[in-house]
């Protein structure tokens, strides 16, 4: 892939869900069908693409059914559920993090890709990874009906825990509480970029900050980047105005040097769309019965030239590799790209 340009781009839409654990698997193809006749597309015109579940509505009980079934009947799809670490990563590809460290090989750069229920951060320097860390913090984690909470997500349910501190439906927008939360989620934010938050804290997702470089630059995607980037969005019933609010008016902007993101709210699709590619060529052997291999995550073990630790490299490969595509502890394939092989025997 050479260059890619993009022509029709479509609204952003709610997930629909037939309750708080199922998809409507019905309503997204139809969306999907729409969307395809705005563009003035069929199913059989599309050449590659991509379909991959992410963040809240990777947890719900027929995810895999419903991306495999897509994948079958809108076009001939990859299809790939993502964890948080692998929603940052591909997050980054998109927002132009990654472009940027190419430009800029010194910086040291997180992306921090804020939606509904997390923000994903994944730390890049020179287009190669440093590492990934996931907080609980997004904007449908406290949805509001006019002036008033109107749900409390489970995370934020155990932080009031913790906190000893009361948010329910029906308490108010504008309340000490509220403000208490978003303040907490702007100190978690900085000490997980400074490396320095706990593996207690109520706001972390997971594993701590694997990044061992100082962090200089910070670059935002998702919806709330669209909030912090442009104060004349409308805001909706979340907390994503808020969280955008409280960033902007932070000492982020002393701390770290800010550089606007070339995509915000799409920016995990376009990560995606840059990862999905077909190989073919005399120097790839396989037998016929072993083919089509689809859906496969890719994952590079770095041997540096040196034979005496190759187990060792290969056995932190297959743990990175885990947290990173591994979901809902379903086994999974994974290809293994070896670099720097020392030699071959």
């Amino acid at each position: 892939i050479t260059n890619r340009k993009i022509f029709y781009r479509s609204p952003i839409y709610r997930t629909p869900l037939i309750n708080d654990d199922v998809i409507d698997m019905d309503q997204i193809h139809k969306l999907i069908l729409k969307e395809y006749k705005c563009a003035q597309l069929t199913p059989s015109s599309i050449q590659t693409g991509a379909i991959m579940i992410t963040g809240e509505t990777a947890t719900k009980r027929n995810a895999e059914e419903v991306i495999h079934t897509l994948s079958n009947e809108v076009g001939d799809f990859l299809v790939a559920t993502a964890g948080a670490d692998l929603e940052g990563i591909l997050a980054a590809k998109g927002s132009g993090a990654f472009a940027y460290s190419e430009e800029h090989p010194s910086a040291v750069i997180a992306n921090i890709d804020i939606g509904g229920g997390t923000a994903n951060i994944a730390v890049v320097q020179n287009q190669s990874l440093l590492g990934t860390c996931t907080l609980h913090i997004g904007g449908r984690l406290l949805e509001f009906e006019g002036e008033i909470v109107r749900k409390v997500s489970p995370p934020i349910q155990k932080w009031c825990m913790q906190k000893g501190i009361d948010i329910s439906i029906g308490t108010a927008k504008s309340s000490g509480e509220i403000q208490q939360l978003l303040e907490d989620m702007l100190d978690a934010l900085m000490l997980a970029l400074k490396g320095e938050i706990i593996e207690m804290h109520p706001l972390l997702l997971g594993q701590l900050p694997s990044w061992a470089k100082k962090v200089d630059t910070l670059t935002f995607s998702g919806g709330v980047a669209n909030f912090l980037h442009d104060t004349n969005q409308k805001c909706i019933g979340d907390l994503g105005f808020s969280i955008a609010q409280v960033i902007r008016e932070s000492n982020l902007h002393k701390a770290f040097h800010i550089v606007r993101s070339a995509e915000t709210v799409a920016a995990t699709v376009i990560g995606t769309c840059i990862q999905t590619t077909e190989v073919s060529g005399a120097t790839i052997h396989v037998t016929e019965r072993e083919l089509p291999i689809k859906n496969c995550p890719i994952t590079v073990v770095d041997l540096q030239k040196k034979i005496d630790d190759v187990e060792q490299h290969i056995k932190q490969a297959v743990q990175f590799a885990n947290t990173l595509y591994q979901f809902a502890e379903e086994e999974i394939a994974i290809a293994w790209f070896l670099e720097n092989v020392p030699r071959l025997s």
